[in-house]
């Protein structure tokens, strides 16, 4: 039997007034060919925890496996992207969490090293990042002030954790990235649902239609407009679960006036048509 006497005796981790801010929470599971394209946010920093099986991240230009236990802290304008290992599914969480900003760093929405390796087992204290992580999906439920209240105080938790986790985190020296396809990439992230083309990118970034196509693709794998149309698909999958606009609409925001024109091109990309894809995983299925 023991009990331990606290007192005011700490200094608070964020500066004033800079407390962090959820924005969105995600959960993907029981797919074995999800995948997510290259993609970045521009004021928010993303928090993942991996809960079971692996999966393929690409950070800029790095490529790291993730396995059950590990934390990833993507912080912003990063480039980043991923795909579940097929034979073992990877189940992740994601957060987003932005507007604040801790004493020990520069920037704001920043919790890494300078050089930090964004990814850490952590597997002895999984159990504890679950339960945050699932207390804020329980809480979002609810739709109340005070749940809403609570979610946020969960997230500045886990943002205190995470930087207490990667504060010894192992140092890497990166390559730098300085291509023009990395900056072609970020505009086409942003601008995805508008008109794309090469010449239009030419036109944008002042070089010949080629040599964009051929740099880039030389750098990501893909060409710019392929990239394009993944990232709209990408798009269209995260609407389909999550919510129940129509397919017209979902069509009209990711880029697409011709809903027959998404449809079929959703399913020669995903294998199963749209209405197929949102019946599979939809959010009637993550009552979990």
């Amino acid at each position: 039997m023991y009990y331990y006497f606290f007192h005011d005796t700490y200094t608070d981790i964020f500066e004033k007034e800079k407390r962090p801010h959820l924005t969105r929470l995600s959960h993907s599971y029981d797919n074995p060919t999800w995948s997510a394209n290259y993609h970045v946010h521009r004021d928010e920093i993303e928090l993942a925890y991996v809960e079971s099986g692996i999966a393929n991240y690409s950070l800029d230009i790095e490529n790291f496996t993730v396995h059950e236990g590990d934390i990833i802290a993507i912080e912003p304008g990063v480039l980043h992207g991923l795909a579940s290992d097929y034979n073992q599914p990877a189940s992740i969480w994601s957060i987003g969490i932005s507007n604040f900003k801790l004493k020990n760093q520069k920037h704001a929405v920043t919790l890494l090293p300078e050089n930090g390796v964004p990814i850490l087992n952590v597997n002895q204290e999984k159990h504890l990042i679950f339960s945050l992580i699932n207390e804020i999906h329980e809480q979002h439920q609810h739709h109340t002030n005070t749940s809403m209240f609570l979610c946020n105080q969960l997230a500045e938790t886990l943002v205190a954790l995470y930087s207490q986790y990667f504060e010894h985190c192992r140092i890497h020296e990166y390559p730098k990235n300085h291509s023009f396809a990395r900056d072609i990439m970020i505009y086409i992230n942003f601008h995805y649902a508008q008109k794309i083309s090469l010449e239009s990118l030419a036109s944008r970034f002042h070089m010949s239609e080629d040599h964009i196509s051929h740099e880039f693709k030389n750098v990501y794998g893909v060409s710019p407009i392929n990239y394009t149309i993944d990232r709209r698909i990408c798009e269209a999958k995260w609407l389909l679960i999550n919510t129940i606009d129509s397919l017209s609409v979902i069509a009209q925001q990711i880029g697409y006036e011709n809903v027959n024109y998404f449809t079929n091109l959703f399913t020669r990309r995903i294998g199963m048509t749209p209405t197929s894809f949102r019946y599979t995983y939809g959010t009637h299925k993550n009552k979990r």
